[in-house]
């Protein structure tokens, strides 16, 4: 994820494991680099707030703080999320360019 600039959107992660050391060793194995909120369980402001359908759940947030992702479920999803994400700028910017 750090190919990524960080002022063009945020990812966050929502974890509800309640065994925060085997939440950190999973986080490390799965290559999470982006920030990941451990909740300790299913019950809390993060879960009251965004409703996940599915944990670990990643929700990616745009640069005006647009919830654009959520319930991402690994970092091939969120890659490509990413992706579509940046396509999507991409085309707007080119569009605003675009002399009319």
């Amino acid at each position: 994820m750090k190919r990524f600039d960080p002022d063009t959107f945020a990812i966050l992660g929502v974890n509800t494991d309640t065994d925060r050391e085997q939440y950190r060793t999973l986080r490390g194995e799965l290559g999470v680099t982006w920030p990941s909120l451990w909740q300790g369980g299913r019950k809390g402001a993060y879960i009251d707030a965004w409703k996940p359908s599915a944990y670990p759940t990643t929700i990616l947030v745009d640069a005006d703080g647009i919830v654009r992702f959520r319930d991402l479920r690994g970092v091939g999803e969120v890659d490509r999320r990413i992706e579509e994400l940046l396509a999507e700028m991409e085309a707007h910017k080119a569009a605003d360019e675009t002399p009319r």
